[in-house]
């Protein structure tokens, strides 16, 4: 058998020069970079993101009607109206024989006043919620205008 001939590269091609040692460590360098950025491209392409499905938890936010000035003194008729005085609206058990003639007695809307006392009072045990009527013949809650108002009586 004969031996093969060994194929010989130009010299130019593996001379080792100052260009050739700053071109390998280019290379050397910037392909890993653009080898990743190449392949986070490529799995962008290839993924299909599902959409996002959170679970959502209603909220129940009350749209009031009116405003809270308004509503604590709205009425229709004097029916809608009782008396109450600082104590009764901070106090979740009031003293119900109080004279309503005294000046921090006023007129509010009975189911707003309700609304108070319930959202305020949760968890006291008291006698049950007192409207007051007069126990003078001097006032009486009424509804004047669409606001409930201490009327004096005539």
């Amino acid at each position: 058998m004969e031996p093969v001939a060994k194929k010989q590269l130009p010299q130019w091609l593996t001379t080792v020069t100052p260009f050739s040692k700053a071109l390998a460590m280019f290379l050397f360098i910037i392909l890993p970079f653009l080898g990743f950025f190449l392949g986070i491209n490529y799995q962008q392409k290839l993924t299909v993101n599902p959409p996002v499905v959170s679970k959502v938890i209603p909220t129940v936010i009350p749209v009031p009607t009116l405003s809270t000035q308004t509503s604590m003194t709205s009425c229709n008729v004097d029916s809608d109206c009782v008396f109450a005085d600082v104590d009764e609206l901070t106090n979740c058990c009031p003293n119900c024989e109080q004279d309503t003639s005294l000046e921090t007695t006023k007129a509010y809307n009975k189911v707003w006043l309700s609304q108070q006392k319930t959202d305020s009072c949760r968890g006291t045990v008291c006698p049950a919620l007192c409207f007051r009527e007069p126990n003078n013949d001097t006032f009486h809650a009424g509804c004047v205008r669409g606001t409930c108002q201490k009327v004096l009586t005539k």
